[in-house]
């Protein structure tokens, strides 16, 4: 049974808050581009905790594979998502949708 006060275990707490941080960031931003920075953020930070989920729990590791496969789809809307901003953002151009 995994304990969730093992320090390795409150991995998801920080998670959590900083989450809600990162939220609370975003709407009192009021920059486009901070705003962008900030959802950027929270979907490469998901990308990070699906994978390395995989690698910190040694019980996930036969199991590693939908995780991978999770995280790379996240990743794949992060990086379309800042295609998106850039082109919005900084070429001030209709994303050629």
């Amino acid at each position: 049974m995994v304990n969730l006060l093992a320090p390795r275990s409150r991995l998801w707490l920080i998670f959590l808050v900083a989450g809600v941080l990162a939220t609370a960031a975003y709407f009192l931003i009021s920059s486009a581009v901070g705003q962008a920075a900030v959802y950027a953020s929270v979907g490469l930070a998901s990308f990070f905790a699906a994978i390395f989920g995989t690698i910190l729990i040694p019980s996930e590791r036969s199991r590693a594979l939908p995780w991978w496969l999770i995280g790379g789809g996240v990743l794949m809307f992060v990086v379309g998502d800042i295609v998106w901003d850039f082109y919005e953002i900084v070429l001030g151009r209709e994303v050629p949708f």
